[in-house]
């Protein structure tokens, strides 16, 4: 990105704002287009298309909001929320669906966006598939068990190829990994 950004010299913000719009309109209708194609019933139900509308939006405020207050790392934040609630209230397809389309919107904003895209729906997809028995509360915490793993595995695999080395691995997401799974805990009164 730095370097990026030393090449393209002087970016007329304005430009690249009209470019992140564009991003966001195509994922709005894509969005639209997959409800319309393979669920037609979330569409006529104005509550349900505005739930999901609502947790994309969500998602984004956070993730702006922690962008700009740069307090926090990106990984505290538990994204995997947004399909363990999908997948609660609709079914895996929708839950996978909207989970990709968010991630690829957040990454405009996360720091390390290739490595986010690549932890974040790792963990959202195992998130959904571990939850197939939702009438059992312990599913929630396997969740967000697998969820921790999953991200700790994941990272440190792109960890490992970017540095070639396990030395170099930052120790301290794994503490980030660990909050954001408390948090994806806390979340799950969300649902009930």
């Amino acid at each position: 990105k730095k370097v990026y950004s030393q090449e393209s010299g002087n970016v007329n913000s304005l430009v690249v704002m009209i470019g992140k719009l564009i991003f966001v309109v195509l994922s709005l209708v894509l969005i639209y287009s997959f409800l319309y194609n393979f669920r037609k019933e979330l569409i006529s139900d104005i509550v349900k298309s505005a739930f999901i509308l609502f947790m994309v939006v969500l998602m984004v405020f956070v993730a702006t909001t922690t962008a700009k207050l740069n307090t926090v790392s990106f990984y505290i934040i538990p994204f995997t929320i947004l399909p363990i609630v999908l997948r609660t209230f609709f079914d895996e397809r929708v839950a996978v669906f909207i989970h990709v389309i968010t991630v690829l919107l957040l990454s405009l904003i996360a720091p390390r966006p290739f490595e986010f895209i690549v932890l974040n729906i790792f963990a959202g997809i195992v998130a959904i598939f571990s939850l197939t028995n939702l009438y059992r509360r312990s599913r929630f915490f396997l969740s967000a068990l697998l969820v921790i793993i999953t991200y700790s595995l994941v990272y440190t695999g792109l960890a490992v190829m970017h540095e070639g080395t396990f030395i170099k691995v930052n120790i301290r997401e794994f503490a980030n990994f660990g909050i954001n799974g408390v948090m994806i805990l806390i979340s799950f009164l969300l649902i009930y």
